[in-house]
């Protein structure tokens, strides 16, 4: 165990980054609010750190890094406990639950019509997906999925282990600089300015649903339905889904993840019928934010994590509301 970590939370282009410091037990880069390019944008955003063996203090720095400002509202540091053997996941809302039993696809098939089961099986950072020639076509994939269900099964969970590649943070820095530079003047000086055309903010919010987003499909017996959905973030998280299996027919489950190939990486799938939660945090420490400032002062401040009294495992579950601004590049005209 070690005491007295400093977290830092920076930006890098397009998402909040909150990263732990140099030392073997260092833990993996955070990054949060990607789609949140705009005011009108704000979203709330979480991350698991499923194993987290820190305790003692806890400094958070706070820098906004450069050619943007981030605002965030709050943020909230959660500790979790959980018996060795089971498999800490979170929700897109920021709940955590736990698995027990989830199951790999028995099959896998892609759009191109390659068997890709052996590298959606495990967790072994043998990723599908991230072509760039897909990226220059700019087209919609999927993978096909069918799982052995639970017999008598109404509700299942499906896990996901992936992310968006770095492509999908300058598909969307791109497309609000065309925007700026259509139609820069007087009342549109900066990104912030866009957020009085509500229009656009629709269209914005639209073309990352169709053109970014991560879809999750059933099958019904007849057609796919759609299930549940997300929009991207750039590092690795394990993610769950809810599935109502009510209306499904019996037999083996099929599950289509669509998605953009070249703005995805994922590398791991699988289903839990029986999942346990939300399960509630043992430690909770909140900050706010200033309502003008970017990272306001007053989130730099220590969080104490207690010893861990029993032999179960941890986890560290980060949750963020804000925003951010790209800054207008000094060449725009």
């Amino acid at each position: 165990m070690l005491g007295n970590i400093a977290v830092l939370i920076f930006m890098v282009f397009g998402s909040l980054s909150i990263t732990f410091p140099e030392g073997r037990d260092s833990l993996p880069e955070c990054s949060l609010l990607l789609p949140a390019c705009l005011k009108s944008l704000e979203m709330g955003d979480s991350c698991l750190l499923p194993l987290f063996p820190f305790d003692g203090e806890i400094r958070t720095e706070i820098s906004s890094g450069e050619r943007k400002k981030v605002f965030l509202q709050n943020m909230t540091f959660s500790l979790y406990e959980y018996p060795e053997g089971a498999e800490p996941a979170v929700t897109k809302d920021g709940k955590v639950l736990l698995l027990h039993g989830a199951e790999a696809p028995i099959a896998a098939l892609d759009y191109r019509g390659n068997v890709v089961l052996d590298s959606l099986r495990k967790r072994d950072n043998v990723l599908w997906g991230g072509g760039v020639i897909d990226l220059l076509k700019g087209e919609i994939g999927w993978i096909n999925l069918q799982f052995k269900r639970k017999k008598g099964s109404t509700r299942a969970v499906l896990l996901f282990e992936g992310k968006a590649t770095s492509s999908a943070s300058r598909r969307i820095a791109s497309r609000l600089l065309n925007e700026l530079r259509e139609k820069k003047g007087e009342d549109v000086r900066r990104f912030e300015d866009l957020d009085k055309d509500m229009q656009f903010v629709k269209e914005m919010r639209k073309w990352m649903e169709e053109e970014l987003a991560l879809h999750v499909w059933l099958w019904n017996g007849s057609e796919w339905k759609k299930a549940a959905s997300a929009l991207p973030w750039l590092s690795m998280r394990r993610i769950v889904f809810p599935l109502n299996l009510k209306g499904i027919p019996r037999g083996d489950l099929k599950v289509r993840i669509e998605l953009p190939p070249s703005l995805w990486e994922i590398d791991r799938v699988a289903v839990d019928f029986s999942p346990v939660g939300p399960i509630r945090a043992i430690h909770t420490t909140s900050m706010k934010g200033g309502k003008r400032e970017a990272l306001s002062k007053s989130m730099e401040k220590s969080i104490s994590i207690p010893r861990l009294q029993s032999a179960h495992l941890r986890a560290g579950l980060v949750s963020v509301k804000g925003y951010y601004n790209i800054e207008v590049p000094q060449w725009i005209p």
